[in-house]
């Protein structure tokens, strides 16, 4: 089950699955199988030497969020 409440998370169109309108996450909830920040998807905090200051994120930023998972279609050398 943890896989069909995931994917809507997975392909990008909600950040969480409580806010997916179409889940039966929220019934889960309510049985208390899952809490309801469960799969709550956040980006991570990058460190300070990823990046540039401001501007365009660097090749570098883009390779750390592509392992993520974070971003698609970014191929790192």
């Amino acid at each position: 089950m943890d896989y069909i409440h995931y994917n809507p998370v997975k392909h990008g169109w909600t950040n969480a699955p409580r806010d997916w309108e179409w889940s039966s996450f929220q019934q889960c909830v309510q049985k208390g199988w899952y809490a309801s920040d469960w799969g709550t998807q956040q980006a991570p905090t990058l460190p300070k030497w990823i990046g540039n200051k401001g501007g365009n994120p660097s090749n570098a930023e883009r390779c750390f969020r592509g392992a993520l998972g974070l971003t698609s279609g970014f191929i790192c050398i």
